[in-house]
C-alpha cells in the first residue's frame, strides 16, 4: 500500500526558478454522474433519436424496422420510443368500431 501523498518538491527535483513549492492541488470535487445544467439548446441526441422513432412508427413503419434501424436487438426496447398519446388510441379504436 502506498504512503500518503507529499504535497512539497522533493529537494532534488525542486524547479530552480521557483523559491518555494507549488501548492497542492485541491480535492477532487467532480461528482459522477454531473449534474444537470441548463442548456440553451432545449434538446440534445437522445431527444432527436426519441422523435426519429416516434415519427417512424406515428407513420405506420414496422416496428421490427424501426428497432433494426436504431439498432435494438428487441423490440421490447423499440417501443420505449414509441409510446402512444391519448390521441393515438382514440384513433386505433375509431379505425376498428363501424356502424354498418
Amino acid at each position: 500500500m502506498c504512503g500518503p501523498i507529499s504535497t512539497r518538491w522533493p529537494a532534488s527535483t525542486a524547479s530552480p526558478a521557483r523559491s518555494s513549492p507549488s501548492p497542492p492541488a485541491p480535492p477532487a470535487t467532480r461528482r459522477w454522474p454531473p449534474p444537470r445544467r441548463e442548456s440553451s439548446t432545449p434538446f440534445g441526441p437522445h431527444v432527436l433519436r426519441h422523435t426519429f422513432a416516434t415519427q417512424l412508427i406515428r407513420d405506420g413503419k414496422d416496428p421490427v424496422l424501426v428497432a433494426e434501424l436504431l439498432g435494438h436487438g428487441s423490440l421490447d426496447t423499440t417501443r420505449r420510443y414509441a409510446l402512444p398519446t391519448e390521441a393515438d388510441k382514440a384513433a386505433a379504436l375509431d379505425a376498428l368500431i363501424t356502424d354498418h
